[in-house]
């Protein structure tokens, strides 16, 4: 059985093809329907029916036999075709049991709870200009950042919108899933290294609760297609099972004064003072493990056995979770002097 799997973005069409044998292929459409640059001439049913007969051609899918499942938000676009199995991206994400996941798009979020969009929010006090720009991504949604400034900007609104619907917590998490971040927003079809170090540095900022993490990004638009191939039919469970997202590290998020005891599978050990306010970095390849000895206030002692990844070992001593004193300033004065130490850490791995 033939299955080809779309995804209806706000801003492009993926497509992941399998084949009678089993082969996987994928093809990236950097567009989707805008109303306001396109209505007047072509409607959202013939344009998307003309971009699936694209990838079909790109992707040189057999008809015989073929299924097609599709997803999109808030609804799945039609094509004049019958779909297999067709399931909106929350629908999905409800669906992914081994994350906590946080989905990015230009101006939405999705988690396993929620959905936000940014665009419905209240914004930041933002000058004229960074305010018109968000304005515009909300129109043309075909729109992406070409620059780092405006990057950090989209990223900060994100931030900014989240930060205002969470409630103030201290509350303490040691054996959370793994979180998963991707979506648009870290499609490596948009950004470079330096968009890449900046998002980190966000995703970092968005968890909030003192606790350990092991974070992971998945940046190819792959993964609302695996699950939907695995919900379609079990059968083809094996290419979600068997798919490994990078992994960005382990953060221990440890507000105030943190002591750090770090030992090496190589059996060296390095005992550190972090004070208050901080981001530290410890270089641990994403194929490495090293054994813990945190103390501090909200951690109290904990011994841990962590893995390594893109980012190694992060230790954030920054009060994130208190929304009454971490606000937008601080948050971008704590981006802007980390960029260069996130690119050294990266570098070195």
């Amino acid at each position: 059985m033939s299955v080809l799997s779309i995804s209806y973005g706000s801003s492009n069409v993926s497509a992941v093809y399998l084949d009678d044998q089993g082969n996987v292929s994928s093809h990236f459409f950097g567009y989707g329907y805008s109303k306001n640059l396109y209505a007047h001439f072509c409607s959202e049913q013939a344009f998307y029916a003309d971009v699936v007969n694209y990838l079909i051609s790109k992707l040189r899918v057999s008809k015989t036999g073929l299924s097609i499942i599709a997803t999109g938000f808030p609804s799945v676009p039609t094509i004049g075709y019958q779909y297999a199995s067709s399931l909106t991206v929350d629908q999905l994400i409800a669906e992914a049991d081994d994350y906590e996941v946080v989905c990015i798009s230009n101006g939405t979020v999705f988690t396993q709870k929620n959905y936000l969009s940014y665009f419905d929010q209240n914004k930041m006090k933002l000058g004229t200009m960074e305010t018109n720009y968000l304005l515009n991504l909300a129109i043309y949604t075909n729109a992406v950042p070409t620059r780092p400034s405006d990057y950090n900007l989209l990223l900060s609104s994100i931030w900014g919108m989240l930060n205002s619907n969470r409630k103030n917590t201290k509350e303490l998490i040691l054996n959370s899933k793994p979180i998963l971040f991707f979506g648009d927003i870290i499609n490596k079809k948009y950004i470079d290294r330096e968009f890449e170090n900046i998002a980190f540095l966000y995703f970092i900022s968005l968890v909030v609760n003192p606790g350990i993490y092991n974070l992971k990004v998945e940046d190819s638009n792959l993964m609302l297609h695996l699950i939907h191939l695995k919900k379609f039919n079990h059968d083809l469970s094996k290419y979600y099972d068997d798919y490994e997202p990078d992994s960005l590290g382990t953060l221990i998020n440890s507000p105030g004064e943190t002591s750090c005891l770090i030992s090496t599978e190589l059996g060296t050990s390095q005992l550190m003072d972090i004070k208050p306010g901080r981001i530290f970095f410890i270089p641990l390849d994403k194929n490495a493990s090293a054994r813990l000895v945190i103390k501090s206030q909200e951690l109290g002692s904990i011994e841990k056995t962590v893995q390594g990844g893109k980012l190694g070992v992060v230790i954030d001593t920054r009060a994130k979770h208190d929304i009454a004193t971490y606000d937008y300033s601080m948050l971008q004065m704590d981006i802007n002097s980390n960029l260069k130490n996130i690119n050294e850490v990266m570098a070195k791995l």
